[in-house]
């Protein structure tokens, strides 16, 4: 009797494998296949992220010791290969950087305005897009286009540059007063020192 059971369960078995076992098989396959291309997504994000690292560490080698040119190719290739990334707006700040050491304003100000468009002044690079752009708008001549740059809700840690950029935009567009209170405003905000010329440019105003 128990070996007739045992021949019914083996029998059971088998029957019931013959039905569902290519599913198993199935489900197996498709677990370890799940695994594996996990691992291989990981895999492919460090290698991806290992890549974006060592090109910015280049844009980095090429503004401490390279010539313009080399930083420019060094941060192109960075906005190309990796769009959308922090690398990538980052290293927009160094191309502009580059383009303003070669008197190529124009560029500077192309990649700069790129940056304010697509980067809110709530980001620290948005914000420091701004302010340089305001830098090369006013290197450029266009006081106005200046102070509507920094016509914007800068964060405590940024304030006191834009203010003293928009005493520069005010004192070159001829309102000496309207500039002095905007340094003064400035220095307020900021510790002594933070802005090293900032109390030449008031002394300069003390006639106001």
């Amino acid at each position: 009797m128990e070996l007739r059971d045992e021949d019914e369960q083996i029998a059971a078995i088998k029957q019931w494998w013959d039905e569902n076992g290519k599913f198993v098989l199935a489900a197996v396959g498709l677990a370890v296949a799940g695994t594996f291309g996990w691992e291989f997504y990981q895999d492919q994000q460090v290698e991806a992220g290992a890549a974006r690292s060592s090109a910015y560490q280049n844009v980095l080698n090429a503004a401490n010791g390279g010539t313009p040119a080399e930083l420019l190719d060094a941060a192109g290739l960075v906005q190309q290969n990796y769009a959308d990334t922090e690398y990538a707006r980052l290293a927009t700040l160094f191309a502009a950087k580059a383009l303003v050491e070669t008197d190529d304003l124009d560029g500077a100000a192309v990649q700069l305005q790129g940056l304010v468009a697509g980067v809110a002044v709530t980001d620290p690079v948005g914000a420091e897009a701004r302010l340089r752009l305001a830098t090369v708008q006013l290197s450029q001549g266009d006081h106005a286009a200046a102070l509507a740059t920094l016509d914007d809700s800068f964060s405590t840690a940024y304030q006191g540059r834009a203010l003293e950029l928009r005493g520069d935009a005010l004192l070159a567009s001829g309102d000496r007063a309207a500039a002095k209170q905007a340094y003064a405003q400035a220095q307020a905000l900021t510790q002594a020192g933070e802005l090293p010329l900032l109390q030449l440019k008031l002394d300069d105003l003390a006639d106001v």
